[in-house]
């Protein structure tokens, strides 16, 4: 999809509650009303405990009067037109934040147009969203998504400018455990850096599985977590360009990489399932997690990781269908022979009797013809 320009739309300024919106009350203690009457709270609609659903319902209402729909599969994205006519339109809407994508100027001039007779917004290119760096490159027709700029704001917070720079996301050979006896360190100081973490993973596969990691102490960390938080800091102080990039070759075939690691985890004995889902070259859903069952076998631990990676590719090309009615068959890699016999082999396996529901998941995806599993090697 070739959408341009990008521009960024921002409402700057404290709406009231919208017209026709439910009314608080609330009674004061030591102030007496009239009988049959109560005192009605006047706050803004940012002060309200339903702000986030008002505020939608008063933005949803305008966007349909003008012509924009939700997606199916996601509820923040508004379209309008089509892709063929050439007037297609499409809103990212983050609370106030609206990312604006068109096929042209003059689209982009009408929709700002709309948004001006309604709200005060600041129009500015979209070079920063919710936090993230965006660069475009017109020629190559690829958006680069990076959080540089939340690297160095999180780091310059903690004191941790001068950090040595790592060049791996986790220190080689540690394994983190809740039973550790090591010193306990600040909660509050070991949250703030493990929350900013998980805001900068989002566009940051590569640390994905370091931030999972650490995000399992946030209620009691110590010093062996705390070391492990600041050897994550060293490496995005030396990769804090890094990020992913979407667009070039107009490619829409879904593509899915899954691993496990069977067993790591020493508190609970689970393994954690890594994902990758692929449209052409262009990554789009990533997850590193950790599994909610206890596998009894290495088989195991990845069928569960395929499964999981499969669920998530159907909803990118549930997606794929809405925005440009494109259907193909899925391709999922797994570096594990046995999962790939499971799949394509539809004769009923004896010592898999306990992985059946996930495994005819899989058969019924591959007889159908919406899915096909092949052996990548895990070792280069």
């Amino acid at each position: 999809m070739s959408c341009s320009p990008l521009a960024s739309a921002t409402r700057s300024f404290r709406c009231p509650c919208p017209p026709r919106a439910p009314k608080f009350y609330i009674k004061v203690s030591g102030m007496d009303a009239p009988p049959g009457m109560v005192l009605e709270l006047d706050r803004a609609l940012e002060g309200s405990r339903q702000a986030g659903n008002l505020w939608f319902k008063y933005l949803r209402a305008f966007l349909r009067r003008w012509g924009f729909v939700p997606l199916d599969t996601a509820e923040t994205i508004y379209v309008r037109g089509s892709l063929s006519a050439g007037d297609f339109q499409m809103l990212a809407i983050q609370v106030d934040d609206i990312q604006v994508a068109s096929q042209s100027v003059a689209l982009q001039k009408k929709f700002v147009n709309q948004l001006g007779s309604v709200f005060k917004h600041k129009f500015s290119p979209a070079s920063r969203f919710v936090g993230y760096d965006i660069e475009r490159d017109r020629a190559a027709k690829t958006i680069k998504v990076t959080a540089a700029s939340k690297v160095a704001q999180v780091l310059e917070a903690h004191g941790l400018g001068e950090v040595h720079p790592k060049y791996t996301p986790c220190a080689p050979g540690v394994h983190l455990s809740s039973d550790s006896s090591g010193q306990r360190v600040d909660v509050n100081t070991y949250q703030s850096l493990v929350g900013a973490f998980q805001f900068i993973r989002e566009f940051r596969p590569d640390i994905s599985f370091a931030v999972g990691k650490l995000s399992k102490f946030l209620v009691s960390p110590n010093l062996d977590h705390m070391d492990a938080a600041l050897y994550l800091a060293g490496y995005l102080r030396r990769t804090a360009s890094k990020g992913m990039v979407f667009g070039g070759a107009r490619d829409y075939t879904v593509r899915v990489v899954s691993d496990s690691d069977h067993g790591n985890c020493p508190d609970t004995g689970r393994s954690t399932s890594g994902l990758g889902v692929f449209v052409g070259g262009s990554l789009i859903v990533h997850k590193s997690k950790l599994q909610h069952i206890t596998t009894l076998s290495a088989a195991e631990a990845e069928l569960v990781a395929l499964v999981l990676a499969i669920c998530e590719a159907k909803w990118v090309c549930s997606m794929l269908w809405e925005l440009l009615r494109v259907r193909g068959l899925v391709r999922a890699y797994t570096d594990c022979m046995a999962v790939v016999h499971m799949a394509n082999h539809q004769k009923h396996l004896q010592r898999t009797r306990h992985l059946n529901i996930k495994r005819h998941f899989l058969k019924d995806e591959v007889s159908e013809d919406r899915l096909s599993v092949e052996h990548i090697p895990g070792k280069f």
